[in-house]
């Protein structure tokens, strides 16, 4: 026979993420508000903007410098090698042109090294949303200090919801895994849902999303 069984209980979304840093932070711009709906990817917060796109000039423009010199250097190698089959430069001049291509090839590979470490940094210092959904708790404004470990924003995913039930050890003792209850909410008896049954995971720390740096 079935039994009514008066319980306490919550919907709770199938995932969940706090979004925090690892490092202390200032937070140069919040991009999200409560409520608001994300796709996967979307940026959620920046930290640091001003340095990193400071950073992110300062290395293409090295890049930029040191490929006009690698080219300007190729083009003296080769106008030394048709001075040097007229036997009008000595081949010791068309050596050290040789020599000056390589330490310039040296110094764009130096500048490109530079503009992927800046724009790694660039990637770390934008928080992006883990998955599609919604966010439901923010705490951090633009221009605030981001402690380690500290939520900023708390976002959780959309679709279906576990109902999580607080039932006596005498009730549990009943359940099995798989066992179909109807979960009816009031005021209204006729909202009612049946239900697939699951035993509790081990109790962790909620999943969170922590941006490196």
């Amino acid at each position: 026979p079935h039994r009514a069984l008066p319980v306490h209980g919550w919907l709770r979304a199938r995932q969940r993420a706090e979004i925090s840093t690892r490092r202390m932070a200032g937070i140069s711009a919040v991009l999200v508000e409560v409520a608001a709906g994300v796709r996967p990817g979307e940026p959620l917060l920046r930290r640091g903007g001003e340095d990193v796109s400071a950073n992110r000039l300062k290395a293409a423009g090295a890049q930029q410098a040191a490929r006009a010199a690698r080219d300007e250097a190729a083009r003296q190698v080769a106008r030394m090698d048709t001075l040097l089959s007229a036997d009008a430069v000595s081949r010791v001049q068309r050596d050290q042109a040789v020599l000056a291509l390589s330490q310039a090839q040296a110094q764009v590979a130096m500048a490109e090294a530079a503009v992927h470490e800046v724009e790694t940094a660039e990637g770390y210092a934008t928080i992006r949303a883990p998955f599609a959904g919604t966010v439901v708790a923010r705490y951090v404004d633009a221009g605030d200090l981001a402690s380690p470990g500290v939520p900023l924003l708390v976002f959780q995913s959309e679709g279906q919801r576990d109902v999580v039930l607080a039932v006596s050890a005498g009730v549990a003792a009943n359940l099995r895994g798989g066992d179909t209850p109807t979960v009816t909410a009031p005021p209204d008896p006729r909202r009612a849902a049946p239900g697939r049954g699951r035993s509790p995971p081990p109790r962790r720390a909620p999943r969170s999303r922590r941006a490196a740096g």
